[in-house]
């Protein structure tokens, strides 16, 4: 099923943190994920040494299940403009996707 998310990467398409570089207008992960949350896990297995293809492979896998898991690192605005930082660790998100909701 597609989740009309697109997932980006360090450059050379070398492994490290994913993150979500484009959210489809109706993709059901709407309100779920915003644009530059890391994808840290999906289904429980750990993609953060994952380059983007791959990561991208793994979010478009059906198999049997009826919903996926994706687990994501979202940073705070003043995580990512030091100026700003509040000290403020990074917050960490699940969510759900039910397959047959997917467009």
């Amino acid at each position: 099923g597609n989740l009309g998310l697109v997932v980006d990467g360090p450059s050379g398409g070398k492994g490290g943190p994913v993150y979500v570089r484009r959210l489809h207008q109706f993709s059901p992960l709407q309100g779920q994920v915003q644009l530059g949350d890391t994808i840290v896990a999906i289904d429980d297995e750990d993609v953060r040494r994952l380059s983007p293809v791959d990561v991208g492979k793994l979010l478009s896998r059906n198999g049997a299940r009826s919903q996926r898991k994706i687990s994501i690192v979202r940073e705070r605005l003043a995580a990512r403009h030091p100026d700003k930082a509040s000290g403020s660790p990074p917050q960490r998100h699940c969510c759900l996707c039910k397959q047959n909701s997917i467009h």
